[in-house]
């Protein structure tokens, strides 16, 4: 999933008008869940669906930060599931993204949660909510070859101005820790590769939504 090549601004980006059109079904209220291991390109996508799902984003990475007062351009070396990434910590970061998610259903709007949620434990509070509350809800979960994976990382290791601190280690980690998407039902999931056209997740992730309302 390439980032889109820049636009003159009196020429809209015809694949950005192509994914509102797309999200013209979706329900005016939803929950769609982004899953992913590192540099799989899922937050990319987040913060491309967001315009034209006309919905709210909240981002893992960057609300650790925000809750850990982490400065700009550190990056957490330290051991694996240590400091803010304990499960303590994990924990913490996971339940502040649920009360925005409640809070944006509650008020009748669509909200993109972006985070890794390898394994279902992470996933259940969020599918429980949005069926708590009645709201279509998809787990869109992205996927991409390890060698793009790899160079992904690479590029990014040596952005300071990037949120994630994931490095290789850290996606092995997580890659042996990921449970399969397989705890809710087929209108409910949804699995992309990278690579994929903005405009044709849009069609299927409103397609799905939809489906979950007839």
């Amino acid at each position: 999933m390439d980032a889109p090549q820049s636009q003159s601004d009196h020429a809209p980006d015809p694949s950005a008008l192509a994914a509102r059109a797309a999200a013209a079904g979706a329900p005016a209220r939803a929950l769609v869940l982004l899953c992913g291991l590192p540099a799989s390109g899922k937050s990319w996508l987040a913060e491309h669906l967001a315009e034209p799902l006309d919905a709210e984003l909240h981002q893992s990475d960057v609300r650790r930060r925000e809750l850990f007062a982490v400065p700009t351009g550190y990056r957490h070396r330290g051991p694996y599931d240590a400091g803010m990434y304990s499960p303590e910590a994990k924990q913490k970061v996971y339940d502040s993204l649920l009360a925005d998610a409640r809070r944006c259903l509650t008020a009748g709007t669509r909200v993109i949660i972006d985070g890794s949620f390898v394994q279902a434990k992470w996933r259940k509070p969020f599918e429980e909510l949005a069926r708590e509350l009645g709201a279509p809800f998809v787990f869109l979960e992205v996927t991409a070859s390890e060698d793009v994976i790899k160079r992904r990382i690479d590029r990014r290791i040596q952005d300071t101005t990037q949120p994630s601190d994931a490095d290789w280690n850290v996606y092995l980690k997580l890659k042996g820790q990921r449970e399969p998407l397989d705890e809710c039902g087929e209108n409910e999931r949804l699995e992309v590769v990278s690579e994929t056209p903005l405009d044709e997740v849009v069609a299927a992730l409103a397609q799905k939504l939809a489906a979950q309302l007839a």
